[in-house]
């Protein structure tokens, strides 16, 4: 036994023999650690990091402070060249003018009758190119989508008086021709079809109404000039089947009856063009 006596729990003995704390400075609080002149000092003066969070180091001496980010401005041009919108902005206003950016109408602006005339435009495209029978080309437009929306009675005029009276529109057309009948796009031949079968039956519909349908139908679905060339024939048509309309419109100098058929190179294709298929529009 020790001759200086029990030493306190805790303690060692020092090189001279006396008993002495491990640790005069007391117990460290938990997470701390000892300084090198002994004082207990916490381990982050910062207190813990949030979860997820790391501790930067603290800079060099000398050492430069990091450089700011550049905020995004509110709008302009970035450095690729996009628009630079700020979150929440209004986009673009978008044009008020019914048409699309090929001069088309815009679908909301279509009557239940000019819709008709695009779908019978899709039936008579069929007719022209697949020789299809008409009672299934009927079932197959029907089933095409927004079919519901168009003049149906119209639509079944069109289709069957069109095609049952097929040779005789072609006779009244033919004559205004610069090129074989062959030669004309089915989409034009089908639009020609459809204005001069409205100049004949649907007297209720005025003759410059038929004209800017069929420019719009031909501009939608035809070739890049094809509504010119539909333009010149039906204006040369116009005054033997409407002659009291055309006249009256004439003296009133409201439009100028144009009877010369643009040339091949005005109507800007060649003769061999492929026009897209109309019937594959609006299909579910």
């Amino acid at each position: 036994m020790s001759p200086a006596g029990p030493f306190p729990r805790g303690s060692h003995r020092s090189p001279q023999g006396e008993g002495e704390p491990a640790d005069p400075a007391g117990p460290l609080p938990r997470g701390s650690q000892r300084s090198p002149l002994g004082e207990g000092t916490p381990a982050d003066s910062a207190g813990p990091l949030p979860r997820g969070s790391h501790r930067s180091p603290a800079p060099s001496l000398g050492a430069e402070p990091p450089a700011a980010t550049a905020a995004a401005p509110a709008g302009g041009v970035g450095e690729r060249g996009g628009d630079i919108r700020a979150a929440g902005a209004r986009p673009p206003r978008q044009s008020r003018t019914g048409l699309t950016s090929t001069g088309a109408r815009k679908a909301g602006s279509k009557s239940a009758r000019s819709r008709a005339r695009e779908f019978g435009l899709q039936a008579l495209y069929q007719h022209l190119v697949g020789r299809n029978p008409v009672a299934e080309i009927d079932l197959f437009t029907r089933d095409l989508a927004g079919f519901s929306k168009c003049d149906s009675v119209h639509f079944d005029a069109l289709l069957t008086g069109c095609v049952r009276e097929s040779t005789a529109l072609d006779a009244l057309i033919v004559p205004l021709l610069d090129r074989k009948l062959e030669q004309i796009s089915p989409v034009e031949r089908a639009t020609m079809w459809i204005g001069v079968y409205e100049f004949q039956h649907c007297l209720d519909v005025p003759w410059r109404v038929v004209l800017n349908e069929c420019i719009e139908l031909a501009k939608e679905f035809g070739g890049t000039d094809g509504h010119k060339y539909v333009n010149a024939v039906l204006n040369g048509i116009a005054p033997g089947l409407r002659a009291s309309e055309v006249a009256r419109d004439r003296s009133a100098g409201r439009t100028r009856v144009r009877t010369a058929v643009p040339s091949p190179s005005a109507h800007g294709a060649p003769e061999n063009t492929q026009h897209p298929d109309p019937s594959a529009a609006g299909k579910a």
